[in-house]
């Protein structure tokens, strides 16, 4: 294919007469694209940002064409991010993301609107492009910014991408807070409200505020459970309700705790995923504007993905709390408790220093051997039971092992770290069932998690030599 180039001051007075009939943004784009294949290259596009998201305007050469494409992606969202011209060759690229065979180089120029960059001009080609098409198409994005200046900017984003972008950020979000902050701001910016309430359904079925923002939220999540169950009732069989402006009209019961907080605007949206009834997304603000219908069946759309993220965020968390714990005990096992050690050591201080106590059950294998594996779980769940209700706040305690336990505990000393050792294994003791043996070791100024943990189990095999039943302390050398 040739790589011609038509006289630079013939193609920008072409240009310039295309663009002064465009009456649209689109007609613009396309007065671009067919300008620069007129100038002799045939793989001309044009993107415009738009909620989040780079649009093709126009586009000449293709059968099929990449929209939607993410800021992040590709060569064209690279110089929007960059703001700078790009001229890449593909097998030397990062960026590059094929869209048409055979490319041997690509220039895309990003366009400014106010100063912001808004969009690009991009180039493909199957022959290097020179530097005088890269003044071209450099020609070319300037002149569509100013003409997109005269139309008056670049498109605003519809309702319905509003909502294609807010889908898509939940999407990405696995934790239940961040899908909760992310719901309310998402339904105000949609409903054109200012205030929100997320109010979920706890095991029992007992409604709470889990989520608020917003100036009225403040009063509103002080409703008692009773109001709030009355709220969820008002969208049980699944519908939405909403206000319609009107002071003097009459209401559901539990409308008053709105009034009341100076909320002439509600709308309360179901919020149901997997057969289940979750809760509630409520929209509140001071003007008596009802919704019309188009934006409260986007909102019950957006209500319906907040369900759905809000399932699979409390499903992951139920998953990693299961990998995080021994499932006969509940307790962390021995990753969980490998990895407090390290905080602990993090957050060591000249106040607070940090001990750790491996604690093992006396007699586990005979008791085993004697009365059975039931039996012996059945200890384990009792001094796991014995031993949690003999810690002090911010301690933790691990299984991490069959018959062995292990703690990390915040201590001022050694002497405050073996009395907790004692209290620990006195709590086994008047179990009746077993006893516990117990090495206790408090870290170093230096001393790493491997060293730390191996004077304890040091200190514990003393004990078991020594007739078991009695805590030893490791001193540091």
């Amino acid at each position: 294919m040739g790589s011609g180039v038509a006289p630079t001051q013939a193609v920008d007075a072409a240009l310039v007469r295309r663009l002064s009939n465009a009456r649209t943004i689109d007609e613009a784009a396309t007065a671009v694209v067919e300008h620069l294949v007129d100038a002799g290259m045939p793989l001309p596009s044009l993107y415009l940002e738009r909620g989040g998201r780079l649009r093709c305007r126009a586009m000449r050469g293709y059968w099929q064409v990449q929209d939607g494409i993410p800021p992040s992606r590709g060569v064209i969202g690279a110089t929007v991010r960059g703001g700078a011209t790009m001229l890449v060759r593909p097998q030397h690229s990062d960026d590059y993301i094929e869209a048409a065979p055979n490319v041997a180089s690509e220039v895309c120029v990003p366009l400014r609107n106010g100063g912001t960059v808004v969009g690009a001009v991009n180039v493909e080609a199957e022959f290097d492009l020179s530097d005088e098409h890269v003044r071209i198409v450099e020609a070319s994005a300037a002149a569509f910014a100013a003409r997109l200046a005269e139309l008056g900017g670049r498109p605003r984003e519809s309702p319905s991408q509003q909502l294609v972008r807010h889908v898509t950020e939940l999407a990405g979000l696995t934790d239940t807070s961040t899908v909760s902050e992310y719901a309310l701001a998402a339904a105000c910016e949609m409903a054109g409200m200012e205030s929100a309430l997320l109010v979920l359904l706890d095991a029992r079925g007992v409604p709470a505020v889990t989520a608020r923002t917003g100036p009225l939220s403040t009063l509103l999540c002080h409703i008692d459970a009773a109001g709030l169950a009355t709220i969820v009732s008002w969208v049980e069989t699944g519908s939405s309700c909403y206000t319609m402006g009107d002071p003097s009209g009459v209401g559901f019961a539990g409308q008053d705790a709105f009034r009341e907080a100076g909320a002439h605007a509600v709308i309360v949206l179901p919020l149901s995923a997997g057969g289940r009834q979750m809760g509630v997304l409520v929209v509140a603000d001071p003007s008596p504007v009802p919704p019309h219908t188009e934006q409260l069946e986007r909102l019950e759309l957006l209500a319906v993905q907040v369900a759905g993220c809000l399932l699979t965020a409390e499903t992951m968390n139920e998953l990693r709390e299961r990998a995080e714990r021994d499932p006969l005990t509940g307790l962390g096992h021995h990753a969980t408790f490998n990895a407090a050690l390290s905080t602990a050591r993090r957050r060591t201080s000249d106040r607070r220093r940090h001990a750790v106590l491996v604690i093992d059950v006396d007699g586990f294998k005979s008791i085993n051997d004697t009365h059975g594996h039931q039996v012996g779980d059945q200890v384990l769940v009792v001094v796991a039971a014995a031993l949690s209700a003999a810690m002090r706040d911010g301690d933790a305690l691990y299984r991490i092992g069959g018959d062995e336990f292990a703690a990390v505990l915040g201590v001022t000393d050694e002497a405050d770290a073996l009395a907790a050792g004692e209290r620990l294994r006195a709590a086994v003791a008047a179990t009746g069932w077993t006893t516990a043996s117990i090495g206790v070791a408090v870290a170093g100024p230096v001393e790493d998690e491997a060293a730390l943990l191996s004077r304890a189990d040091r200190a514990l095999y003393e004990v078991k030599a020594a007739g078991r039943d009695a805590c030893r302390l490791s001193i540091a050398a």
